[in-house]
C-alpha cells in the first residue's frame, strides 16, 4: 500500500471555510480518484495546517492516479484557493496496516 500525504496550510480564520469547500467540492470528487483505497483529512486548528492523507493499493496505483486530468484539476482547484497559503505532497510507502 502507499501513502500520498498533502500537507495545506490555511491562512489564519479560513479553517472554517475550507472545511465548507471539502465538504461541498473537493471530497466526493477525491473519493471518486481511480486507485483510491481510503481518504483522511486531518486538520489542526491551533497551527491552521490541514493534511489530506490518500491511501493507494500501491505506488504504481498512486502514479497513475496523479497523471489523470482529474487528479491534475483538483489539484489546481486546491492551488488557486485564495484561502491556502501552502501546498506540499510526499509520498509514503506504507509498511504496516
Amino acid at each position: 500500500m502507499y501513502a500520498n500525504v498533502t500537507t495545506l496550510q490555511i491562512k489564519q480564520g479560513d479553517i472554517a471555510a475550507f472545511t465548507q469547500v471539502w465538504a461541498t467540492q473537493l471530497e466526493l470528487a477525491i473519493n471518486q480518484l481511480s486507485g483510491l483505497v481510503d481518504l483522511y483529512l486531518l486538520v489542526n486548528q491551533a497551527t491552521h495546517t490541514v493534511l489530506l492523507i490518500a491511501i493507494y493499493g500501491s505506488k504504481v496505483d498512486a502514479l497513475a492516479g496523479q497523471r489523470r486530468d482529474e487528479y491534475q484539476q483538483l489539484v489546481a482547484q486546491l492551488a488557486g484557493l485564495p484561502l491556502i497559503e501552502t501546498i506540499v505532497h510526499t509520498g509514503y510507502t506504507i509498511i504496516s496496516t
